[in-house]
């Protein structure tokens, strides 16, 4: 999960991205289902664009950094057992 990756808290995340903890919460244990406004709000916060939330590696590849207008500023480093040759 790219909440958890980038190491926020629900409460984080909620102060970021100014979507409700509760509703958070909801979304992760797939008790709700989320909107698009809220896909776009929380794809801003972890400074990616809103394809990325789909994707299953994502969180898994991006590193938690400062960056100016966001959030957070996201690197590719891709492993090196997971690199291409």
């Amino acid at each position: 999960m790219m909440r958890n990756a980038l190491g926020y808290t629900q409460v984080d995340l909620a102060g970021i991205s100014e979507v409700d903890r509760s509703y958070i919460s909801g979304v992760e244990r797939e008790k709700r289902s989320i909107s698009a406004d809220k896909v776009e709000q929380l794809a801003r916060a972890f400074g990616v664009e809103i394809y990325e939330m789909f994707h299953p590696d994502t969180g898994e590849t991006y590193q938690r950094r400062q960056v100016p207008g966001s959030a957070v500023e996201r690197t590719n480093d891709v492993p090196k057992d997971k690199a291409k040759r």
